[in-house]
């Protein structure tokens, strides 16, 4: 039940950018839920559930809200906490984490970034848990990024971890400074090609064998994005996004039964059209890489990382294999410098890629002072693994920037599900050349 069950029964409607469309009511109607995904039961499926805990030890506590933290942090501390939480819960009337005297809110110190953790509260009917909150540090955006995830915990504990961190993540960019979530978003730019609602958190450099860490809260763009198409308040379109998909998970099971999920929500929103929902994933493709862009603070080719292959026009045609494999909701980007002579031709691009899973392609013109014209969408073929398409010369066109997205699933009745693990990526190949 996507929409009657939630703290908050809002509906946001969506203005597109290119207006071409109505806006969409986030929830849509409500439809049965989708029968089980056959999978190898040893496959992660929902987060573990946490037993309720006690917090030792002395802790200062505001008198004015449900909040805690440890001495440590000292009454700066505590009034950062009490700020966040006034926030979240009457600046922005969002619903409040589940906290209250007896069991407020804590902030403890641990070493490394903001962590937020749930314990399940027992009861009939939909999963509830309460919050608690960790970190070395306590600023501003530490504190705002805690009181969002547990906001989320209070009313859709199933909710995967990283979905919510990216949610809190993107809140406390938009309320404030939060140089933290900055850098991990300027990071997270150079691996477009993970998906941005899948819990990978380690890369594997295929041509220098390095590995590094990528951020957990990288999904904070995307949730940046439903609110820049969203007609609603600061952060309302994310924040139902995630707890529209109230869970229900049987008594006794140790992980969170996590159906519906953000898919579940997307989809009914978009009125379980498979081709507007990957169509929607193309415009939040081409939508991070402007942004992308923008934040480096550069053309397009100095974003070290984005760019899959940044082609000269002079040599084509060419056959391209992209290096990394796409993870579902992960997306590649290409780069075609046309000659003076290619821009008043027309080009063809042809994209193939591994089944059997959905992919959604585009092209965008960009003008020679960097800034995009125009934006041509290669027809969605569910299921298919062959796109081709034949761009027209358009006047002040001088580059061509090629968007694939890796739509993901199952099979045709169970699209992809950012729960069930492990997220595997898929490999493409694209072919240039003048016609």
């Amino acid at each position: 039940m996507l929409a009657l069950a939630v703290a908050c029964s809002l509906l946001v409607s969506f203005a597109w950018a290119s207006e071409e469309g109505p806006p969409l009511l986030l929830g849509g109607a409500v439809t049965p839920r989708k029968p089980p995904v056959l999978l190898d039961p040893r496959l992660p499926r929902g987060e573990m559930r946490g037993a309720p805990r006690a917090v030792a030890g002395a802790l200062l506590c505001s008198l004015w809200r449900p909040v805690c933290v440890e001495p440590a942090f000292g009454r700066a501390g505590l009034e950062v906490l009490e700020r966040a939480y006034e926030e979240h819960r009457y600046g922005l009337s969002l619903p409040a984490p589940r906290a209250d005297e007896q069991r407020p809110l804590v902030f403890s110190r641990a070493e490394g970034p903001v962590a937020v953790v749930g314990d399940a509260v027992a009861g009939r009917g939909f999963d509830r848990a309460v919050a608690r909150c960790s970190g070395a540090e306590l600023t501003v955006s530490a504190a705002r990024r805690c009181v969002v995830e547990a906001a989320i915990i209070a009313h859709t504990p199933a909710t995967a971890s990283w979905l919510r961190a990216g949610l809190g993540a993107a809140m406390a960019l938009e309320l404030g400074a939060a140089p933290d979530v900055q850098a991990g978003l300027r990071q997270a730019g150079q691996d477009p090609q993970l998906g941005i609602l899948t819990s990978t958190q380690t890369v594997h450099d295929w041509q220098s064998t390095a590995v590094h860490q990528v951020p957990a809260f990288r999904s904070a763009r995307f949730f940046e994005y439903l609110s820049a198409r969203s007609s609603a308040g600061l952060g309302h379109a994310g924040f139902l996004a995630l707890v529209l998909g109230a869970s229900s998970t049987p008594a006794g099971a140790s992980r969170y039964d996590a159906e519906p999920d953000i898919m579940d929500v997307l989809s009914a929103t978009l009125g379980h059209e498979a081709g507007a929902l990957a169509r929607f994933m193309d415009d939040y493709a081409r939508y991070s890489f402007v942004d992308v862009v923008a934040a480096w603070g550069g053309p397009a080719d100095s974003a070290r990382g984005l760019l899959e292959w940044v082609v000269e026009g002079a040599t084509l045609p060419r056959s391209l294999v992209l290096p990394r494999p796409l993870e579902p909701s992960g997306s590649t980007f290409v780069k075609l410098k046309m000659t003076a002579a290619q821009r008043k031709q027309t080009i063809a691009v042809q994209a193939r890629c591994e089944a059997p899973v959905s992919y959604v392609w585009s092209v965008m013109r960009w003008g020679d002072q960097q800034q995009q014209l125009t934006t041509l969408p290669i027809g969605y073929l569910e299921r298919g693994t062959l796109y081709e398409a034949r761009v027209e010369a358009m006047e002040g066109a001088t580059e061509l920037v090629i968007v694939g997205t890796n739509m993901g699933g199952v099979d045709l009745a169970h699209p992809f599900d950012p729960d069930h693990g492990p997220h595997e990526g898929h490999g493409c190949q694209l072919y240039l050349s003048v016609l």
